[in-house]
């Protein structure tokens, strides 16, 4: 079970847990009885019990920072146009991004390996205050997924 979730499964995650909302809003809005109700149900009781199991094997800084994520984070539907105008977007802000995740490597105290040391390190508890994205999402568990591996001593 992961420990970090890089951004795309963080979203993964998150829709996850929206699921019951959404079968909720479903069964009310298209007035569902019977089979389909109860199959909506069904599908929205598994979806929540994937979801914990998920949440439940996070790290706890990292848990916290998902769920607060989740108050704030809200499901739309978006157009394919608009998502083409948005990529252009992400790309420029990557730039910066990488900036901040640059600067940050002089800053890093390197900490020695060890999962407790890293749970510690306050630039990283900075990085997931601000849900900034991890640098690397295919780190061992006691490396700092904010910590670029050019940088690692």
């Amino acid at each position: 079970m992961q420990k970090y979730l890089n951004r795309r499964n963080k979203s993964l995650v998150i829709q996850l847990g929206y699921i019951q909302e959404l079968a909720d809003n479903a069964i009310q809005s298209m007035k569902l009885d019977g089979d389909l109700k109860r199959r909506l149900r069904t599908a929205a009781t598994n979806s929540r019990k994937v979801f914990e199991g998920i949440v439940g094997g996070l790290n706890q800084d990292e848990r916290k920072a998902l769920m607060r994520t989740l108050q704030h984070t809200e499901m739309t539907l978006q157009s394919k146009s608009e998502v083409a105008l948005n990529e252009k977007e992400f790309e420029e802000s990557q730039d910066l991004f990488c900036e901040i995740y640059d600067a940050a490597q002089d800053r890093c105290r390197a900490c020695p390996e060890g999962e407790a040391v890293v749970r510690d390190c306050l630039l990283r508890k900075a990085f997931i205050a601000y849900k900034l994205p991890v640098y690397d999402d295919e780190n061992e568990d006691w490396e700092c997924p904010y910590k670029d591996r050019r940088y690692r001593k």
